[in-house]
């Protein structure tokens, strides 16, 4: 299946990621300062869930995305 679909998809360049910076305190830092965090946007009939999960601390969030043209969630 991957031979039929390579050279007939394009990349479509994405828009750059306003980043929000947020003060995050010392102790939770020294205790959980080394934190992998992975998102991503999983479809379920269609319907867009932004998933996020700490690898360190197991943390993990679904977020229902209402509008996938709007910036923010």
């Amino acid at each position: 299946m991957l031979g039929s679909v390579k050279g007939k998809t394009t990349r479509h360049l994405m828009e750059n990621i306003d980043i929000t910076r947020t003060k995050v305190p010392r102790d939770l830092l020294e205790k959980y300062g080394d934190m992998t965090l992975a998102i991503d946007i999983m479809t379920i009939n269609k319907i867009p869930i932004m998933i996020s999960t700490s690898r360190n601390i197991h943390f993990g969030t679904a977020k229902l995305i209402h509008n996938k043209i709007n910036r923010h969630l």
